[in-house]
């Protein structure tokens, strides 16, 4: 039977996204007062922060996982990833509609690959949706951090197991037991093939927002912005490891940034034979991505 590929359309947030701009600064600042030294004034928008700041960054993220999903203590590394809460937020609001529209109804079990140090998407899985997580990692001082910010908020108690992934090599391998089942997986796989890479589009990115310093805002960890071969490698990888567990996970989910890569990964899912791919593009403003699934159910 020939793979079956689905496009969805999406634009914008989407309607429920808590976290989408305008951001109500002055109620977060409420939430997260140490979010309120931060705030400066702008023409459009009335109030704002300085995006070129990642203390501004840090603390108006902070505010909205606060605010928002109910977390009272997060706190990352200097040097790791500042996640941006809004677009964060769309995958797993777009992958709660994608589930609901195949009659797949709570209680929601996850696997998230590549957590971080910050956690991002199980908070907001748990806050959101009261969705259940087990998150992974090849670090090990991003999971000492993610263990600390899952002890330190009672919300998460319970509803996110931490698993180390001892062979990078792996992607599922040692993290999905015998016998374990799932209703999702989620990726936000490394986009760069080296650090050079990261570095050259960072800069480039900045550049084309006019920041002064264009290496301002280049933070994370090199397992959270880089992996040998890049975005197209590594879900690959994840692609032909996941006819293994095909049995254990209803949909296979990861975004996929670069859409140059987006055609020749769906030729390896039709090669497998994989039975659906969905993919789901999401626009906002000058952000596209698109998160592309697929199973053999």
């Amino acid at each position: 039977m020939p793979t079956k590929v689905k496009v969805i359309n999406t634009t914008g947030f989407h309607p429920e996204n808590v976290s989408a701009p305008p951001y109500d600064m002055t109620a977060l600042a409420e939430s997260h007062p140490e979010l309120k030294a931060l705030i400066i004034p702008n023409r459009i928008e009335g109030l704002t922060v300085d995006f070129q700041n990642p203390d501004a960054v840090y603390h108006l993220n902070k505010a909205m996982l606060i605010k928002y999903f109910g977390i009272k203590n997060w706190d990352i590394a200097k040097d790791s990833l500042v996640p941006g809460v809004p677009i964060r937020s769309e995958y797993l609001y777009r992958m709660r509609d994608f589930l609901n529209s195949k009659k797949i109804e709570g209680p929601i079990k996850v696997v998230d690959i590549g957590t971080g140090g910050n956690l991002i998407y199980p908070i907001i899985g748990v806050g959101a949706f009261n969705w259940k997580f087990v998150a992974s990692d090849i670090d090990q001082k991003s999971l000492d951090n993610a263990h600390a910010i899952v002890h330190s908020n009672k919300i998460l108690d319970k509803k996110i197991e931490l698993r180390m992934q001892n062979n990078p090599a792996k992607v599922f391998e040692n993290i999905i037991l015998k016998d374990e089942t799932f209703h999702l997986s989620i990726c936000n796989p490394p986009f760069h093939a080296n650090q050079k890479e990261a570095l050259k589009q960072s800069m480039r990115k900045q550049k084309n927002l006019a920041y002064k310093n264009t290496k301002l805002n280049f933070q994370g960890r090199p397992n959270e912005l880089w992996t040998a071969g890049g975005e197209f490698s590594f879900v690959e990888r994840m692609i032909r490891e996941s006819y293994y567990f095909k049995s254990q996970i209803n949909y296979f989910s990861t975004l996929v940034s670069k859409n140059e890569n987006l055609a020749p990964l769906i030729k390896i899912l039709t090669d497998i034979k994989v039975t659906t791919v969905d993919i789901i593009e999401m626009e906002q403003g000058n952000k596209k991505s698109r998160i592309l699934i697929w199973n053999w159910n």
